[in-house]
């Protein structure tokens, strides 16, 4: 698999994750899952001064995963104002 299949595959994946998640919040109660679920900044702490200053394997896996929920909590929160506004 190319780097440009595995890309669109990963793209499609957030999308549809954005997609059920603003769903999911939509209902009642669902924002408060939302935020807890998804934070705006779920930076990982790996103890130092300055996190990620001598990145490792594994904080350099955590911090992607990091940005990944925050890139679906960004695309979802933006699906739930367009569907059911402010």
């Amino acid at each position: 698999m190319t780097n440009a299949e595995i890309e669109g595959r990963l793209l499609a994946q957030r999308q549809t994750l954005a997609r059920l998640t603003a769903r999911v919040a939509a209902d009642p109660g669902g924002a408060v899952w939302l935020e807890e679920a998804l934070p705006d900044n779920p930076i990982p702490q790996d103890g130092q001064e300055d996190p990620g200053a001598v990145p490792d394997a594994a904080f350099a896996i955590e911090a992607a995963r990091a940005d990944e929920l925050r890139m679906i909590g960004i695309e979802a929160r933006r699906r739930l104002r367009r569907e059911v506004g402010p």
